[in-house]
């Protein structure tokens, strides 16, 4: 995973709600849907506007995301981890930026 450092301001709070997310369900993993629905709710967030200009629906983007997250196992008292697919989403978006050579840090 990505040192902590690494993350925008933006990036590190969408990781910390997906996690609040998984707790709150009592999912046993974060998996990559727990991100996405955090980065669809965030205030001002750029996911839903990109999901537009791209010619998807974001509100049936977020029904989508709804439903997958109903569908996670859930164990009582789970703390949460990162799922192997969250994991390889952050590790996916690490490799971009290298090879972007972005720079830019919080």
């Amino acid at each position: 995973m990505i040192p902590a450092e690494r993350f925008t301001v933006r990036a590190a709070r969408a990781l910390q709600d997906a996690v609040d997310l998984a707790r709150r369900t009592g999912n046993p993993a974060v998996e990559d849907v727990h991100l996405l629905s955090a980065l669809l709710d965030q205030d001002e967030g750029v996911v839903g506007p990109i999901l537009a200009k791209a010619g998807a629906d974001p509100g049936a983007v977020r029904a989508e995301t709804s439903a997958a997250l109903g569908r996670l196992a859930t164990q009582s008292g789970a703390q949460p981890s990162a799922s192997r697919e969250l994991s390889k989403v952050i590790d996916d978006a690490d490799a971009q930026v290298r090879r972007l050579d972005d720079q830019y840090v919080s």
